[in-house]
C-alpha cells in the first residue's frame, strides 16, 4: 500500500492554512482491497488484513476547524 502524502504532511498543511485539527482516528481498514488474499472483507465494502490488522494504520479521519492565528501560536475556533 501506498499513500500519496504522508500523515505528517497532511498534518502540516492543514495546521499551515490555519486550521486546528479538532480530532484524528487511525483505521484498520479501507474501501477496497489493496493486498488481495492478505486481506479479508470485514463489512460492506471494508477490508483490512488477515493477520493482526492493528499494526498497520490504512486510513486515517481527520477533523480540523478554521480558525484565527494569534500571536502565540495557537489557533482559536470563530465564534458563529
Amino acid at each position: 500500500m501506498q499513500f500519496n502524502h504522508g500523515i505528517g504532511e497532511i498534518l502540516t498543511a492543514v495546521t499551515k492554512a490555519g486550521l486546528s485539527i479538532s480530532s484524528s482516528e487511525a483505521h484498520t481498514y479501507v474501501p477496497w482491497n489493496p493486498f488481495g488474499d492478505s486481506m479479508e472483507q470485514v463489512g460492506l465494502g471494508e477490508w483490512q488484513l488477515r493477520d493482526r490488522p492493528e499494526r498497520l494504520a490504512a486510513s486515517y479521519t481527520l477533523q480540523a476547524v478554521r480558525g484565527t492565528q494569534e500571536s502565540s501560536g495557537s489557533v482559536e475556533p470563530h465564534s458563529r
